[in-house]
């Protein structure tokens, strides 16, 4: 059946109900006008502030000649500039495309070329050093911007018309809200950014249905004052239920403008903050900083946890240090959301990933050759459901094979389903490195790591970690050894991510293969095992 088809059938039905995102905030922001609906590090707004500027930003777009459907980049840190950024895209009746303040020129220019983005909107944290070169240099390889964006338009040099953030907010020549039910909400970024980025396109109605059941399940009301450190490009911090989820309700939402506990911990207890999302990796951290913490964090309720295993231990110091409730899940940009029930008992919420958040999702579990396997057994988790995407942006190649001829799409993960059918994800069956995260695709750090200087060929795997749940690990073959801060140095100057450098490295003469001529990663594990226990040893 085609996605269309597919949406009709959930419309007739009315479980989708043909509105928009900015349809529901606007309704929102009429019943909580003079609520504040933002906090971040430097600034707060009102609901009625936010609506009124994402109105201008909209009718700012569309006199600058972007319209319904075109691309528009965002490349914003976690802010107001961001949330109003985002709407009034979607005002305008555009499409924003989701870059993390990790990516840089090579990986935005690859984006924005493969989506022929219309607009480019940029704000300078003053984490990126090369800013100003950087977004000069996506300017001259992204040949069909019609509109950029920026705080301070001076700052950027190029023969385009550079358009400050002010000059959107104060626009008053067009206000209607032209976002529209069966356009796309947003462009979601899945893992790989460079040669074909995997582009997931989520429908405004579809995505608004994904984010009001994790309301419900996550129980987000006006009362919600919502805080997360993570960046709200990821769907998890943006839609699960997230930054979204908490406008949508009416709550407040809590922008630190970084992820360092001490930032986070100052706006919980300014802001009497009761909800955050956050991964394990990062809650460790927090954890260990809650050592020398002074800040009240007393109205902390609720902690929504995922996009990696969260060990049990952990889960319990967190629960008896904050005094909190954990609530654990597993989501996909592409489709599926799973969430444990608040009034779930410890032990499913620790151990499993809960169960989707709509009646009308449908899980299979099944083996190698595509055969359903009973409850209890381990296999690839599929699904499909209301929200459920209709393939990437541009690759039908890839498209035709993730998805069943019955229509689920083949997510890549292990997983089994519990007795009482919760839903508990295994790992990986395609290759794939959650690293504090962020899904990291070997084969594109390969490809980086290859360019180097003198590298003759790179593999790239997985290793469990403490800290960042698993982190990166390169068997290179080179002309001469290097260090990991060289090889980072000439990554980082080609434009590649910071959370695609290798998190540590070691040296062979040559890599053992299977008998299909693909190297042996399971035999470059053990020698990567067998070199660190000498290494060890030797300490």
């Amino acid at each position: 059946m085609f996605f269309d088809e597919v949406i009709k059938e959930y419309e007739d039905k009315g479980i989708l109900k043909k509105n928009t995102i900015v349809d529901r905030f606007l309704e929102v922001a009429g019943k909580y006008a003079d609520k504040k609906a933002i906090y971040d590090s430097e600034h707060e707004i009102t609901y009625k502030e936010m609506a009124d500027k994402i109105l201008a930003m909209g009718g700012f777009l569309k006199t600058q000649g972007i319209d319904t459907g075109d691309r528009v980049l965002l490349h914003i840190n976690n802010s107001i500039d961001y949330a109003v950024a985002l709407l009034g895209t979607m005002a305008a009746g555009a499409i924003p495309v989701l870059l993390l303040q990790e990516h840089r020129q090579e990986e935005i220019s690859c984006i924005g070329n493969e989506v022929e983005a219309k607009g480019y909107i940029t704000v300078n944290s003053g984490f990126i050093k090369n800013w100003k070169e950087m977004t000069e240099e996506v300017i001259r390889n992204v040949s069909g911007l019609k509109v950029i964006l920026t705080k301070n338009a001076n700052e950027i040099i190029t023969e385009k018309k550079v358009f400050s953030l002010k000059d959107a907010y104060s626009n008053r020549e067009y206000t209607e809200n032209l976002s529209k039910y069966n356009v796309e909400a947003v462009f979601l970024l899945s893992g790989g950014t460079t040669g074909k980025p995997k582009i997931i396109p989520k429908l405004q109605e579809a995505y608004l249905y994904n984010i009001e059941k994790c309301m419900e399940r996550s129980r987000f009301d006006e009362t919600t004052v919502y805080l997360t450190s993570l960046s709200v490009s990821h769907d998890f911090a943006l839609a699960n239920p997230g930054m979204l989820g908490a406008l949508l309700a009416g709550g407040t939402v809590v922008l630190p403008e970084t992820p360092f506990p001490d930032d986070a911990f100052e706006m919980i207890e300014a802001h009497r903050v009761n909800t955050i999302t956050i991964v394990p990796a990062l809650l460790k951290a927090w954890l260990d900083a809650m050592e020398y913490n002074e800040n009240d964090l007393s109205s902390l309720r609720l902690v929504i946890t995922g996009a990696a295993k969260i060990d049990e231990k952990l889960g319990n110091r967190v629960e008896k240090t904050f005094g909190v409730k954990i609530q654990n899940g597993y989501g996909l940009g592409e489709g599926i959301t799973c969430f444990t029930s608040i009034d779930d008992e410890n032990r499913i919420i620790l151990n499993t990933q809960g169960k989707p958040i709509s009646e009308y999702d449908s899980i299979k579990i099944i083996d190698e050759d595509g055969r359903e396997l009973p409850q209890g057994e381990a296999g690839e988790l599929t699904e499909k459901g209301p929200y459920t995407f209709g393939g990437y942006y541009k690759n039908d190649e890839l498209n035709r094979r993730l998805f069943t001829s019955d229509g689920y799409f083949c997510t890549g993960d292990k997983a089994m389903l519990d007795d009482a059918g919760n839903l508990v994800i295994l790992g990986r069956v395609r290759e794939q490195i959650n690293r504090a995260g962020e899904n990291v695709i070997p084969s594109e750090v390969e490809s980086l790591l290859r360019r180097c200087t003198g590298i003759i060929d790179a593999a790239v795997f997985g290793e469990e970690d403490e800290k960042l749940g698993e982190k990166t690990v390169a068997a290179l073959i080179a002309e001469k050894e290097k260090s990991r801060k060289e090889i980072a140095e000439e990554i980082t100057l080609m434009g590649g991510a910071v959370y695609k450098i290798p998190d540590e490295i070691f040296y062979l003469d040559k890599f053992p293969y299977k008998n299909i001529g693909k190297v042996d990663k399971k035999e470059l594990y053990r020698l990567y095992q067998k070199e660190r226990k000498a290494k060890n040893g030797k300490d």
